[in-house]
């Protein structure tokens, strides 16, 4: 991130119920995560963004850009499972 704060606004948020962020009750996972990314872009007022999701932020982030596909600028999932995708990663014994 420090490389590219020059050049860009970057957020970084904790997911709801990960590191230090609250851990409410009641269900969530990664709709509930894509809302509330939504809802963050509202009340910092951005319009459009690039999103970036790394491991269990990919499956949250998936959600987001089907449910709001006019406000991603751009998608880079990394080391995240891709949900329907079969079998999901291959092993050794397969």
């Amino acid at each position: 991130m420090q490389r590219l704060a020059s050049r860009f606004t970057l957020v970084a948020p904790d997911l709801r119920g990960f590191g230090d962020s609250d851990k409410p009750d009641g269900p969530y996972g990664p709709d509930q995560h894509a809302a509330d990314m939504l809802a963050l872009l509202d009340v910092l007022g951005i319009d459009k963004a690039g999103i970036v999701g790394h491991d269990v932020g990919g499956a949250a982030m998936q959600p987001l850009a089907r449910a709001a596909p006019e406000r991603i600028a751009g998608l880079f999932l990394f080391d995240s499972s891709i949900p329907g995708s079969g079998r999901g990663w291959p092993s050794r014994n397969a």
